[in-house]
C-alpha cells in the first residue's frame, strides 16, 4: 500500500510511515506549514467537523490556510492548535496537544491532535487521537470514584454517630465513664510528660435518692440533665466533664494546680445556686485530687488520682455536703483548711 507523499522523505521518516500505516492520523508538516505527508487514516473522515477540516488539507497546501467553519468557538479551537504548530515548528515549544470534544449536538466523543517534531528536519508530525473510549472510562472511574466517596463519608457519619452512642451519656450527653477513663490516662501520660499540675472534681447530688423518692425519677433526671448544663457552661475549653455514674459526675481539669481546682469547684457550686430548680435548691459536694510537679515517690497515678477525689468527696459528704474538701487535707491529716461551703471558704 502507497502511503502519499511518504516515498520522497528520508528513510527515518520512512519508517515512521511505514509503522503508522494503521495507525491513528498521522501527517508530516513543513516549516511553512505545507503537509508533506500523511498516511491512509488521514483521508478518513472521523465524524468530528473541526478534525475533518484539517484532514481534507491535500499534500502540497498549508495547514495554516484551512477554512472558517462560521462558528467562533470552533474557529478558535482550529486557530489555537495552528498557533501551537507554528510554536513546535520554530521551536518555541517541545510538543504542544490540543484537544477536540465533539459540539453538543454530536454523539460525546473527544479527539486529540498532538504536534512533535522531527530530529534534524523543518518538519513536525501531527497524529490524531481518538480519545473517545479513554474519556468514557475516565469519567465512569469519576463516577465510581465519587460513589465511592459517597459511601465513605456516609460511613465516616455513621462511625461517628456509633463513637458518639459509645462515648457518650445518654441522659445527659456528657462524656460517659469509660471515655473518662480513656481521656484521664491520656491527659496523665501529657502532663507526666511536659510536668504541668492535673486536677480532678469528682461532684455528687446531695441527696439525691431522698429527691428521687420524693419527686419521682423522671423529676430526677431532669436535675441530673439541668446540673450537666450548668458543669458545661462552666467548665473551659480544655475541661472535660463526664458523668461518673448515677448521681456523680467528674470534671478533669489539665494544666490546673489545687488552687486553680478548688477556684473551679467554688464556680460550680455558685453556677448551681442561680439555676432555676423545679422543687427546691439542688447542691452537690465536690472532691478534689491533684498531681504536681515534684510532689515527689507519694505521688498518685491516675487510678489513684480517682480514689484520692472519691476519698475527698466522701470527706465532704460526711462534713456536712455543699462543700468541697482536698484529698491533700486528708492525707496531712489535719482538718480541712481550704473549703468551699455555701459559697464561701471556710
Amino acid at each position: 500500500m502507497e502511503i502519499d507523499g511518504f516515498g520522497q522523505q528520508p528513510a527515518q521518516i520512512r519508517r515512521l510511515a511505514e509503522s503508522a500505516l494503521f495507525a491513528p492520523q498521522i501527517a508530516i508538516v513543513g516549516l511553512d506549514g505545507i503537509v508533506a505527508a500523511r498516511n491512509p487514516a488521514w483521508d478518513q473522515d472521523c465524524g468530528h467537523p473541526l478534525i475533518d477540516i484539517l484532514a481534507r488539507v491535500p499534500i502540497g497546501r498549508s495547514i495554516f490556510a484551512v477554512a472558517r467553519t462560521g462558528s467562533p468557538q470552533a474557529d478558535h479551537a482550529v486557530q489555537t492548535l495552528l498557533v501551537g504548530i507554528q510554536a513546535v515548528l520554530q521551536g518555541r515549544l517541545d510538543s504542544f496537544q490540543q484537544e477536540f470534544p465533539d459540539p453538543p449536538a454530536l454523539p460525546q466523543r473527544w479527539f486529540a491532535v498532538s504536534v512533535s517534531p522531527l530530529v534534524q528536519t523543518k518538519q513536525v508530525v501531527l497524529t490524531v487521537s481518538d480519545l473517545t473510549a479513554l474519556r468514557i472510562a475516565e469519567g465512569a472511574l469519576t463516577t465510581e470514584a465519587q460513589r465511592v466517596e459517597a459511601e465513605l463519608m456516609e460511613m465516616r457519619s455513621e462511625w461517628s454517630r456509633l463513637e458518639s452512642l459509645v462515648s457518650l451519656d445518654g441522659l445527659t450527653g456528657l462524656k460517659n465513664y469509660r471515655t473518662l477513663q480513656e481521656h484521664l490516662h491520656r491527659e496523665w501520660e501529657r502532663s507526666q510528660r511536659s510536668q504541668t499540675s492535673l486536677s480532678l472534681l469528682l461532684l455528687d447530688v446531695d441527696h439525691f435518692k431522698i429527691y428521687n423518692d420524693t419527686h419521682g425519677h423522671i423529676a430526677g433526671n431532669v436535675v441530673l440533665q439541668h446540673l450537666a448544663d450548668a458543669l458545661r457552661a462552666t467548665a473551659r475549653e480544655i475541661d472535660f466533664v463526664a458523668r461518673y455514674g448515677g448521681e456523680e459526675f467528674a470534671i478533669l481539669l489539665p494544666d490546673t494546680n489545687e488552687a486553680g481546682a478548688l477556684v473551679m469547684a467554688q464556680r460550680v457550686q455558685m453556677a448551681l445556686r442561680n439555676v432555676e430548680w423545679a422543687n427546691g435548691p439542688v447542691t452537690v459536694s465536690i472532691g478534689i485530687a491533684c498531681w504536681e510537679p515534684g510532689l515527689g515517690p507519694g505521688a498518685p497515678d491516675a487510678i489513684r488520682l480517682i480514689q484520692q477525689a472519691d476519698e475527698a468527696l466522701y470527706a465532704a459528704k460526711q462534713r456536712g455536703r455543699d462543700r468541697t474538701c482536698r484529698y491533700s487535707t486528708l492525707a496531712a491529716g489535719a482538718a480541712p483548711a481550704l473549703e468551699w461551703s455555701d459559697g464561701e471558704r471556710s
